[in-house]
């Protein structure tokens, strides 16, 4: 993991409770609750290739004697997209089991949430558990990215370089650092000349990257040109840009990042 040559502040919020408030009653857990979950380690995040037709989940319980079918209960703003069952079902005995998600009609390069919570019968909201939820919430999307090229990314602003890898988007035609500086992808077009031109939110004549706060209230960009140089006779990207950094602070000058490839 890069590490800046900086220290991050934490915050914490609170907040205040209004008595007067109405609120529904909190789901009550049953005496004989299987405490049905979804365990920490499913992602939190996927990416599908384009012709991956689900994805699978796994759901586990801590009583399991009894044969069972558990209703899920799935929000989603793209319900078209997904074909989910109604239950998990869980033979006599059986701990863990899975769900499948049927993903024939993602569209690519959109990403998808879905929220699913297991039914208040057989879930315990209460017990504080770090293995697991009772209310799962995920992000998939689909795309056809590809590792093309490895290298070496270097920036003033990380400590050390690290090794970067570049992928190809055929349905883009579109180039791609992921997690560049370990929040945006980097992504550009480039005709494998001696210039590339990236791709992202526009900023003036500049186009904007995040790569984390600098404190709470004061996010950090790169500030890229809309063209960049490739010199093929060392295989090195440069990415020409100014660190920006909010909260009052502004643009803090020059800070290029190179890649060059193996």
């Amino acid at each position: 993991m890069k590490k800046y040559l900086f220290i991050f502040l934490a915050t914490a919020l609170f907040a205040s409770c209004d008595d007067d408030v109405t609120r529904d009653p909190s789901p009550v857990t049953p005496e004989d609750c299987q405490d049905v979950y979804f365990p920490a380690d499913n992602p939190a995040s996927a990416e599908l290739a384009p012709d991956d037709n689900q994805f699978t989940l796994s759901v586990t319980r801590t009583e399991f004697t009894q044969e069972a079918n558990v209703p899920i209960h799935v929000s989603t703003t793209a319900p078209e997209a997904f074909t989910i069952p109604e239950t998990v079902h869980f033979a006599a005995g059986q701990e863990e089991a899975e769900l499948v998600i049927g993903t024939e009609q993602m569209k690519p390069f959109v990403t998808y949430q879905l929220t699913i919570t297991v039914d208040e019968a057989f879930a315990d909201y209460y017990t504080e558990r770090p293995y697991g939820t009772a209310v799962y919430t995920l992000k998939l999307m689909k795309s056809d990215w590809a590792v093309v090229d490895e290298g070496v990314m270097t920036c003033p602003l990380f400590k050390n370089p690290w090794r970067q890898s570049l992928e190809y988007s055929a349905i883009l035609d579109q180039y791609r650092f992921p997690e560049a500086w370990g929040e945006d992808d980097f992504t550009f077009t480039w005709d494998k000349g001696a210039e590339f031109h990236p791709v992202g939110i526009e900023n003036g004549n500049q186009i904007q990257f995040y790569i984390g706060d600098y404190e709470p209230g004061a996010p950090m960009y790169f500030l890229c040109a809309k063209t960049c140089p490739y010199d093929a006779a060392t295989k090195t990207f440069t990415i020409v840009a100014d660190w920006y950094v909010g909260g009052g602070y502004g643009n803090q000058g020059s800070m290029n990042s190179t890649v060059k490839m193996n």
